[in-house]
């Protein structure tokens, strides 16, 4: 301590408390003085606040020791802090340890109570952190550091430090985005979520028109997205999606992407044109018939110079190839190849090998030479014999009347 008379000058200086905690100064004149600590016992707060006394200019005998206080304290830190979750709930049970500015333990196993308050006393001046070692039971260990300080002077009893007043604690969050074959976001897919023990814990989880199915209020652990329904005119995807929930992270979780691109995929098919010698036939034309409503669902399909030819973008059901125009030289059969484009898939179906489509060439009849029959050959030459002898006969009149007009 020091003593200052009233204008605050300094009358005398390094007065230390001892083993009893008395500070005693003496040789004062008759005035107004005060008490300032000027250095606190190691471990506790400075007490600015200063202890004012009087010396009496007059006195019966010898003046007695003037109290100036009985009871000036030296006080420890105090901090709290307050654990909330993303609604602002309180939250119990997370268990915190303080560190100070050199990571060293000063208290663990502080656990936030009923309204989520965690509190430590009994701190030095210094800096310090509370740091989070078990999050509350169904939600992710936050792994950021909440620093505070404990001044190293206050005037008399300093108050309690809050460290933070809303450290929250989160539950996770997971998304999918469903595409088409070309990239395209769907809607109306339908999800649940798993467990890594199989164990339901959300069905009934719709993609947007954005394609992205999210759910959030998630414990740490392993998860698998599930297609339960396909949106209309697809192949429902049975390839799990999974994801976990981290059980900790610095300050609130990014949204884990289970997956950017799942796809819902429509089915194909393929038919191999073929004469009846297997030689590879294009030039044929197909469509594609929907039999359970006997529609035309594709048409104009060609094979190609290797015989192929390609249904896609099928939803599922069942459908037949049915030919339209045979290649050139070739009858149309009437024949037709029924196949089936299945209701779900892992991942990328595959093209339905429909199999061979034969044609038969076409046979073009050859006209038969007929031989006359046993006196036909007379019969057939009486017309042009005739004919001979009428042109013969105006020849010989033309003459006669020739050699008249001479």
């Amino acid at each position: 301590f020091k003593v200052v008379d009233k204008s605050g000058k300094t009358i005398q200086t390094n007065l230390t408390s001892d083993k009893d905690g008395k500070v005693i100064v003496d040789g004062l004149a008759p005035g107004d003085y005060s008490f300032i600590e000027t250095q606190a016992p190691t471990g506790y707060v400075l007490n600015t606040d200063p202890v004012h006394f009087t010396i009496s200019a007059e006195s019966e005998e010898k003046p007695q020791l003037v109290i100036a206080s009985d009871n000036f304290v030296n006080y420890q830190g105090s901090a709290e802090l307050i654990k909330h979750d993303s609604k602002g709930q309180p939250l119990s049970g997370a268990i915190f340890k303080v560190v100070n500015e050199s990571v060293k333990v000063i208290k663990e196993g502080l656990t936030s109570d009923k309204v989520g308050k965690v509190a430590i006393d009994g701190l030095a001046p210094g800096d310090y952190s509370f740091i989070e070692t078990q999050a509350p039971t169904g939600y992710i260990l936050n792994t950021e550091k909440v620093d505070f300080t404990i001044s190293d002077k206050e005037e008399a009893q300093p108050k309690v430090v809050t460290a933070s007043d809303n450290f929250v604690n989160y539950q996770g969050s997971a998304e999918l985005i469903k595409h088409d074959s070309e990239g395209q976001p769907l809607s109306g897919a339908v999800f649940k979520v798993v467990n890594e023990s199989g164990e339901m814990i959300k069905e009934g989880l719709t993609s947007d028109k954005d394609g992205k199915v999210k759910i959030d209020g998630l414990v740490p652990g392993n998860y698998s997205f599930i297609e339960t329904q396909a949106p209309a005119g697809y192949i429902l995807n049975t390839a799990k999606v999974d994801f976990t929930i981290s059980d900790e992270e610095k300050n609130k979780p990014k949204v884990v992407m289970a997956s950017d691109n799942f796809i819902n995929y429509q089915g194909s098919a393929e038919l191999v044109k073929v004469s009846d010698s297997g030689e590879k036939l294009s030039g044929a034309v197909f469509k594609v018939v929907d039999t359970s409503k006997n529609e035309v669902v594709l048409k104009g399909l060609k094979s190609n110079s290797d015989g192929i030819i390609k249904a896609n973008n099928l939803k599922p059901g069942k459908y037949a190839f049915v030919e339209e125009k045979a290649p050139t030289g070739y009858q149309l059969s009437q024949e037709t190849k029924t196949f089936e484009i299945v209701n779900e898939s892992e991942n990328k179906p595959e093209m339905v090998k429909v199999g061979k489509f034969v044609n038969r060439k076409l046979i073009i009849p050859r006209q038969k030479s007929e031989l006359p029959k046993t006196g036909e050959q007379e019969n057939r030459f009486l017309p042009i014999s005739g004919l001979a002898i009428f042109i013969f006969g105006i020849y010989v009149t033309f003459k006669r009347q020739k050699l008249k007009n001479k």
